[in-house]
Formats: C-alpha cells, structure tokens, sequence
C-alpha cells in the first residue's frame, strides 16, 4: 500500500540523497504531490467511491424545491465525474423487476419474461425513469423535476485522497515515477538560477540533464496511462 513516506524516500533516493543535496524539504515536496501529481494522475486512474444523498436534509439541497443536490465528498476529494446514481428499487419492484423470487416451470418462465419487457416499457413512463447531469465541482440534477427522490446512492470518480492508500497496486510505480519527474522538473528549474560551467563556447546549465530526464520520465508514464484500456464500470447485482 502506497503512502506519502514512501513516495517521499524514493523520490529522495533517486536525486542521490543523502549525498546530494536536494533543494526542497520534505514538507514541499508533499505539497507539490498534493496539489499537482495527484490531480494528474488521478484524470487517469481516478478513484471510485459512492456517497449517499437524501434531498429532505436541507444541507444537500442547492436551493429550496430545486432538483439541483450538493455531493460531498467524506475525504475532502475533488470530484472528476459523476458514473451512476442509483434509486430506491421501491419502484423497479412495483414492475416486478428485478427477478424476486424462485421460478419453478416454464409457465412462469414465460410470465416472467414477459413480465420483464412490460415492465422496462412501463419504466420509461413512471416515476423510477430518472437521469442525472453532474454540474462541476460539486452538484448533481435529477430529471425529470417533480417530488424530489427518496435517498440515493452516487458513484462517482475522484482524486485519489492525500494518504495515497487508494491508489491500486499495479499503478504504484506509475505514481512514483510522474512525482519523481515533477520533483526533477522543480530541482532542475531552481539549478538554473544559478549553476552553470563556462566554456569557449558559452555557458553550459548542469540541470540540463535532470530536466530532459524528468520530461522523458513523464512522458513515459502519460503515455501509458492514456493507453489503458477504457475504465468501464459494470454493476453485479
């Protein structure tokens, strides 16, 4: 499991310390993971979480009798997207759908198939058929707008939160190279300020080397991302 004292040890590893300097403190380079690495790596690989909303709470309404509703986060995490939001079954039910109980032979079979299609046409008409839009950063409108829905449950897509714990095993490396290069981009941008070797042939900055390697490591690291297969969420019930 991922946390901020091992990306912290590697990133220090990998630009030589203790036996060279480094021109961040600990504290800074947490801060510039925080608010820049984790953003971007979470438009990749976002973390998955679900929150419940219930619109007879005042505090998750945007504005009394509107279908607009507040999410929040428990982690403080910004949201990138809203998946699925999902209803009470009180009215799926009442179309005998989903499947509810034993089928004993073919009759019923039959019934409940048919059973089934009635019912998805029936959906499109009743008050279970509700959509959804997400409004950035933070607000999500139920169609259509008549009598609010009971409580309901969000899935939504977010940046991963600051402990790191969320970020999946197998993306752990990916993390830590794309903060290392952020870091090397940061050491090598301050080296420039003020190390430089004179020749006959003008000055030669010696971060010239650290910031090519941080701009080819994130590279490399983006270009896998955006190579993942698509992040498609599939619901067993």
């Amino acid at each position: 499991m991922l946390s901020m004292q091992k990306v912290l040890y590697y990133i220090k590893r990998q630009l030589g310390f203790p036996y060279v300097g480094i021109e961040l403190s600990d504290n800074d380079i947490e801060m510039e993971i925080k608010m820049f690495v984790l953003p971007k790596f979470s438009k990749y690989v976002p973390n998955v979480n679900w929150v419940t909303v219930n619109p007879n709470i005042p505090q998750y309404l945007v504005s009394p009798g509107s279908n607009m509703y507040y999410i929040f986060d428990p982690d403080g995490c910004s949201i990138l997207n809203v998946v699925a939001v999902h209803y009470e079954e009180t009215d799926y039910l009442v179309h005998r759908y989903p499947y509810t109980y034993t089928l004993a032979n073919e009759e019923e079979v039959i019934a409940y198939v048919e059973g089934i299609e009635r019912a998805e046409t029936a959906l499109l008409f009743s008050g279970a058929a509700r959509t959804f839009m997400y409004i950035p950063p933070n607000i999500i409108r139920v169609y259509p707008h008549r009598e609010p829905p009971a409580s309901f449950i969000v899935k939504y897509e977010r940046v991963h939160p600051e402990h790191l714990a969320t970020i999946p095993a197998e993306f752990e490396i990916d993390f830590l190279v794309l903060s290392l290069a952020h870091i090397m981009t940061i050491c090598g941008n301050i080296r420039n300020k003020y190390q430089t070797i004179t020749t006959p042939f003008g000055d030669i900055p010696l971060n010239a080397d650290l910031r090519e390697r941080a701009e080819t490591l994130e590279q490399n690291v983006i270009s896998r991302l955006e190579n993942l297969p698509p992040n498609i969420l599939i619901d067993v019930y």
